[in-house]
């Protein structure tokens, strides 16, 4: 996986390595946040996201390699990608690593089950807090709207060059 390979600089700027732009930086690097205790980070390093917009009838499907950077990633470059994810959070979404574990039973009725522990610091990301960074290397396009429908797929090869394929939907 040749995710994020180069290193952002201390300005915010980017800096190429063998020609290769910092994929932290890049819009073609998905960026998600979730919680240590979820299931999904157990089923490996494949995934794929989905969408469907209902106004335009769109559907994307993006598959590619995850990255977790969590409280055990050691590389700086992570380690600041996840402070400064954290920091850009609301409070209220920074609150909820403090929940109880995703998928469990809770009482509704209850509800200092989902307050931040009284002691919590918000500041920085507890040990729940996890980034997810996808290196997409399929992306699949299916458009509902008109007559004929539209399905575009695009599959990444060498240097990170893309190659599209109409197919039929």
């Amino acid at each position: 996986m040749d995710l994020c390979s180069a290193e952002v600089t201390e300005q915010g700027g980017r800096e190429e390595e063998e020609g290769e732009e910092v994929l932290l930086s890049q819009p073609t690097c998905l960026k998600f946040i979730t919680d240590s205790r979820s299931e999904k980070l157990r089923h490996g390093s494949i995934v794929e996201v989905c969408w469907y917009l209902t106004e335009t009838r769109e559907q994307y499907r993006i598959a590619g390699q995850v990255l977790y950077i969590t409280e055990d990633t050691k590389e700086d470059k992570y380690v600041k990608e996840r402070v400064s994810t954290w920091k850009a959070v609301s409070e209220a979404a920074r609150q909820s690593f403090y929940w109880p574990p995703p998928g469990q039973p809770v009482d509704i009725d209850l509800p200092e089950q989902f307050m931040a522990e009284a002691n919590a610091e918000l500041s920085a990301p507890p040990q729940t807090f996890v980034v997810g960074l996808v290196d997409p290397v399929r992306i699949d396009h299916l458009q509902l709207r008109g007559t004929p429908q539209r399905r575009k797929i695009w599959t990444r090869k060498e240097q990170r060059a893309w190659e599209d394929l109409s197919v039929n939907p």
